[in-house]
């Protein structure tokens, strides 16, 4: 299932070329690099008996993509506790549940650079923190801007010094609760074949939704700039739970996988022309 990781990351890149980027250009010509300090090393919120951050300098970069930027702060985070807890906020596809503030040389937040969520990918490695008193992880926390925002990235190069770091808690809605009890009854039912036939839905859907995005890039509207990162997320997020099916899918699971697969690639192809 490796393949699928592959796969989704370059189906992302025909999203940028489609939106006017030239394939032959580097996808990183407009990139800035800095480092800050963490203001406080606690992290405050439901998670603060838990976990704090790291002393330390924290690497910041803004990559250009030709349509965006992508702006990503990799902060050591260490468990300085341990939980049995089961915490919602780890286990959905949304990015949290820790976020950043950043600050200048005054000690203020610098206006629009604030609730910068760390990636949902990450997530594993924060249950691993809540687990495991002492262990350390880099966490990338995310967020992104339209090209012709250079201006105001540059001046947060030019502002940042330090950030604060917060815990959110999320509550589960009433519907997702009501699902999961509904596939937690079928999964027992069917040893998890009904589990990895929903991902395989869940793994079509997610294309047809990528191949709405390229369309609506390629007829310039910028609701797909919105977009593109949640879309992105969400192919690297089911093509690593296809990833660890492994052996656990029927042949006709994997023959279904390898079509919608192919069906992708050909749609995607044909975009891209």
């Amino acid at each position: 299932m490796k393949k699928s990781i592959f796969i989704a990351t370059a189906m992302a890149g025909v999203l940028l070329i489609s939106c006017g980027g030239d394939g032959g250009k580097s996808e990183t010509k407009g990139n800035l690099e800095a480092t800050i300090k963490p203001r406080s090393i606690k992290i405050k919120g439901h998670l603060s008996d838990y976990l704090e951050v790291v002393e330390g300098k924290t690497k910041v970069v803004a990559i250009e993509e030709y349509i965006l930027y992508q702006i990503n702060f990799s902060v050591k985070v260490k468990s300085i506790g341990i939980t049995d807890e089961i915490f919602y906020g780890l286990e959905d596809d949304n990015n949290g549940p820790l976020h950043l503030t950043i600050i200048d040389d005054t000690g203020a937040p610098i206006s629009g650079w604030d609730n910068i969520s760390s990636i949902y990918s990450d997530d594993s490695k924060i249950q691993d923190l809540l687990k495991k008193e002492g262990e350390e992880y880099w966490i990338t926390f995310n967020t992104t801007k339209n090209v012709s925002e250079r201006g105001a990235i540059e001046k947060l190069f030019n502002e940042m010094v330090s950030f604060n770091t917060i815990s959110k808690p999320k509550q589960k809605p009433e519907k997702e609760i009501t699902a999961s009890s509904t596939s937690s009854e079928t999964t027992s039912k069917s040893g998890g074949s009904a589990e990895w036939d929903s991902l395989l839905d869940d793994y079509e859907e997610m294309y047809d939704d990528y191949i709405k995005l390229v369309k609506k890039a390629q007829k310039n509207d910028n609701s797909a700039l919105s977009e593109y990162p949640k879309v992105y997320a969400k192919m690297i997020t089911i093509s690593q739970k296809l990833e660890k099916a492994g052996d656990d899918l029927s042949p006709e699971q994997i023959t279904r996988f390898m079509e919608i697969q192919v069906n992708a690639m050909q749609a995607a192809t044909e975009l891209s022309k």
